[in-house]
C-alpha cells in the first residue's frame, strides 16, 4: 500500500509540472501552399467589412 501511495503521489507531481503556460497570441501567419503568405492580426479582422 506504502509503495502505491508513493507511486500516486510521484504521479501527480510530474503532472503538476507538466502543465505548460500558453501565451496569447495578436496575430499569426499563414504560410505554406499558398500564393502569398499572410499575416492575420486582431485589427486586421476587425477592419475587414462583414457581409450582411
Amino acid at each position: 500500500m506504502k509503495k502505491l501511495l508513493i507511486l500516486l503521489f510521484v504521479v501527480m507531481h510530474t503532472l503538476s509540472f507538466a502543465q505548460e503556460v500558453i501565451k496569447p497570441t495578436t496575430e499569426f501567419v499563414i504560410t505554406g501552399k499558398v500564393h502569398q503568405e499572410v499575416t492575420i492580426s486582431i485589427p486586421t479582422l476587425i477592419n475587414l467589412n462583414q457581409i450582411q
